[in-house]
């Protein structure tokens, strides 16, 4: 299966229609695709989200996992072609660096963002390659990714960028700063 995975709250500031409308217009277009989609929601999940996976017909590709305990949740990540990372659709969302980003980078598997494209985690997943950021209108884009990604045309490597994000060497960086205080 092709899993596109979100781990946490998905609440409706969070809802990624543009993602909903793109995988139904590609499960209508590619019946192989439609029958290897997973869509594999871990956490608390709004009853509106909810309702526009039904509205835009994707029931049959929808897993909801209500909890997991981390360690499963660390499988999970790295067993997924795509994790999702939505960015709050409000006014200070260019600034929000969450800890699940640091988690889904070090997993090893792309990040696919939904949110805007001059935010902080925009310029990390560019710099490090991370992944890919969408904005709601870049539809045509987001499908063209998704695609790619399920045909096994994206390649995600780990690199020297994403390292210095890691746990250790922000620590390090920290207990720097706090050295030279």
């Amino acid at each position: 299966k092709f899993s596109i995975t979100h781990i946490g709250l998905m609440n409706e500031d969070r809802n990624p229609i543009i993602l909903w409308k793109v995988l139904s217009e590609l499960c209508n277009e590619d019946k192989e695709f439609a029958d290897n989609l997973i869509i594999r929601l871990i956490g608390k999940v709004s009853g509106l989200v909810l309702s526009e996976i039904e509205k835009y017909g994707l029931s049959d590709n929808f897993e909801l996992i209500e909890y997991l305990p981390h360690d499963e949740v660390i499988l999970e990540q790295r067993k997924s072609h795509l994790l999702l990372l939505v960015v709050n659709d409000t006014p200070n969302a260019k600034g929000i660096l969450t800890g699940k980003f640091f988690e889904y980078m070090s997993s090893g598997r792309p990040t696919l963002c939904i949110g805007p494209n001059d935010g902080d985690v925009a310029d990390i997943i560019r710099e490090t390659e991370a992944g890919s950021v969408f904005e709601s209108k870049d539809g045509d884009d987001l499908e063209k990714y998704i695609n790619e990604s399920f045909e096994g045309k994206r390649a995600f490597k780990t690199n020297d960028f994403i390292k210095k994000y890691s746990r250790r060497e922000l620590t390090k960086q920290l207990a720097k700063i706090l050295d030279e205080l």
